[in-house]
């Protein structure tokens, strides 16, 4: 690869984003974050150059938000449901707008995303593997990637 050649990856890459233990933490770190993202963007791909909007960020300003309990792939378990059930009672009594949502053709997008993780049929997991003791969790998929 010649100098300043554009290396691109192809991957599921992870999200980062912060934590605190309040908005106005959040709203520090996203506005330190998004003050310059135009020269980010140019300096990474990924980035969206979307600078930071005071008019966006009004607190009191309400909000249309979608929710759902079942994804028609993993089924919920009680605490998840009950979980979700309060938060869209406490964002209802704050005065936003809940509406339940479907995720759309979440079992066509899953289909995907397995095909893409597992293009290389497991030949880098079983390389990396190799003389360790595979743990019950994932000794199905360590089986499936041995069968030709």
């Amino acid at each position: 690869m010649g100098s300043g050649a554009l290396i691109v990856r192809t991957g599921l890459y992870s999200v980062a984003g912060f934590m605190s233990s309040s908005v106005a933490g959040l709203e520090v770190g996203m506005k330190a974050l998004l003050q310059e993202s135009k020269k980010m963007a140019a300096l990474d791909w990924r980035v969206a150059p979307l600078n930071w909007s005071e008019e966006k960020f009004k607190p009191g300003r309400k909000l249309k938000i979608g929710y759902y309990f079942e994804d028609g792939i993993f089924p919920p378990t009680p605490g998840i449901v009950r979980g979700v059930k309060e938060v869209v009672e406490l964002l209802k009594a704050d005065g936003h707008e809940v509406v339940p949502w479907s995720p759309p053709n979440l079992e066509g997008l899953f289909e995907v995303y397995t095909n893409f993780l597992l293009a290389d049929k497991g030949y880098f997991f079983l390389k990396t593997m190799k003389d360790e003791v595979i743990d019950q969790a994932i000794e199905v998929n360590a089986m499936n990637f041995k069968t030709p």
